[in-house]
């Protein structure tokens, strides 16, 4: 293989694998609802079959009708939201929040989990853990909380990509420095 054939043929390596690890992002669901509810079942039905195509969801459902804790952490997620509770089935996904269920919210999830695949969307799972372990977190505390999540996983994966770049690049000069012998 050639100098040029090496040198592309690593840098394709590299591209795809920052493809795959960009489109493998967990996407993390809330999903609050109430046993008995039709328009649960059916919210419920749907994340089902959005599972078989987004192995990557992470669905996270929390009955409120008959438990007191998560009717709790319902009304913590809403009031980071700055919002205040509407019914259920009410779902979190990254900033966003959907109140029932139809085909146009439905179409407007599957499009969030899709955008939430390829690019770093917020780990709702991290705000639960926050409220558990402190009742007193205030919207402000908890939404500096999860930015600074965030940040945290953008210069993670950043950071991949680097030194990934850098192997590669302490590859190619010693592949080209074997050559001058």
């Amino acid at each position: 293989m050639s100098k040029k054939g090496t040198i592309i043929g690593l840098i394709l390596i590299l591209l795809l694998l920052s493809i795959v690890i960009a489109q493998n992002n967990t996407v993390s669901v809330y999903l609050f609802y109430g046993r008995g509810c039709p328009h649960c079942s059916r919210t419920i039905a749907f994340f089902d079959q959005l599972k078989e195509n987004y192995p990557n969801l992470n669905l996270i459902k929390k009955e409120v009708y008959f438990n007191d804790e998560n009717r709790h952490l319902f009304e913590k997620f809403s009031s980071l939201y700055n919002a205040e509770i509407e019914g259920v089935p009410t779902i979190f996904i990254d900033k966003k929040r959907f109140v029932g269920f139809n085909t146009e919210i439905s179409k407007t999830i599957e499009y969030e989990i899709q955008r939430c695949s390829a690019e770093i969307c917020e780990d709702l799972s991290k705000i639960e853990c926050s409220v558990q372990s402190n009742s007193s977190l205030t919207g402000i505390d908890a939404q500096s909380h999860v930015h600074m999540n965030q940040n945290t996983y953008d210069f993670i994966g950043w950071a991949f990509l680097v030194v990934i770049f850098l192997l590669i690049m302490v590859l190619i000069a010693k592949k080209l420095r074997g050559g001058k012998k």
